[in-house]
């Protein structure tokens, strides 16, 4: 069973995807609203696995979350996962970018 923090500001398809990995008996929370995350990631990420981020919008605020995912991750003793999802194809660069961060990227339909 993995906790795992949801950052998707398509509450929608985040309410979707958190049942279905609740199914799976993985413990999900989910954060719909980006600037509140990037002001206090610490707390939100010393308990989770795995963090889930939606880059589907590519946004300024987007890379500001990966950004402070990827460096609170390097301060905490877990080894936390950050994976990126994207509905749009946006090349090797942008893939390349996530990458360097620390994070994989998957293209979802």
């Amino acid at each position: 069973m993995a906790r795992i923090l949801l950052l998707s500001p398509d509450e929608p398809s985040a309410r979707d995807l958190a049942l279905f990995l609740e199914k799976k008996s993985h413990r999900v929370s989910v954060h719909c609203e980006r600037r509140a995350f990037i002001d206090s990631p610490k707390q939100d990420l010393s308990s989770v696995d795995i963090v889930i981020l939606d880059m589907s919008a590519n946004r300024p605020d987007d890379w500001n979350a990966l950004d402070c995912v990827c460096k609170w991750a390097g301060t905490i003793d877990s080894k936390l996962m950050t994976l990126c999802l994207s509905r749009v194809y946006r090349g090797p660069k942008f893939e390349l970018d996530v990458e360097r961060r620390g994070a994989r990227l998957v293209y979802v339909r």
